[in-house]
């Protein structure tokens, strides 16, 4: 007697939102570099628990796949009513490689990988400072036309995406 009974791999998709836009749809689609492979899909909306302090998960159903199969991973945000909200993302798995958005599920059979893409809400804050009015005009009353207010803006960046350097008119 020959046994045949292969232990089935599978793969399972997850997201987390770590702070969100309410209404804002995330479509993870993993897509199978090998061909007659299904694509494996999920479909998250961000609600008021985005917001709350452990975030918003939700996963999607384990599909069986081949052990070792290799995937790319991707993500899609709208929202019906309104532009979407800009988001780090971040991409982890279990019991498979990542490199970049591709994703090779352990070659062991059996095994049941896991991956969940994160969103944490983009922090970025924008800060206007005015000066005092100054008598540019030289006419005795601060503040008419033709005087000068100096604004200064300061950007933050909080959050983990990088943003390009500074252009040579802005002082970083």
């Amino acid at each position: 007697m020959v046994n045949t009974n292969v232990t089935q791999s599978t793969f399972k998709l997850s997201k987390q939102w770590n702070g969100g836009q309410e209404g804002d749809t995330a479509t993870v689609t993993a897509t199978a570099l090998q061909p007659g492979t299904a694509p494996v899909p999920l479909i998250s909306t961000a609600t008021s628990l985005a917001n709350g302090t452990t975030g918003q998960s939700q996963s999607g159903m384990a599909t069986v796949v081949s052990h070792g199969t290799s995937f790319t991973v991707t993500e899609s945000i709208a929202n019906a009513s309104t532009s979407p909200a800009v988001y780090d993302t971040q991409l982890s798995c279990t019991n498979a490689l990542v490199n970049g958005q591709t994703v090779t599920l352990n070659a062991a059979p059996g095994t049941q990988a896991e991956c969940t893409m994160s969103n944490t809400l983009a922090a970025l804050s924008i800060q206007k400072l005015a000066s005092a009015p100054s008598d540019t005009n030289g006419s005795g009353v601060v503040g008419d036309v033709g005087d000068e207010i100096t604004y200064t803006f300061t950007v933050t960046n909080t959050g983990g995406r990088i943003w390009p350097t500074c252009k040579s008119m802005m002082r970083c």
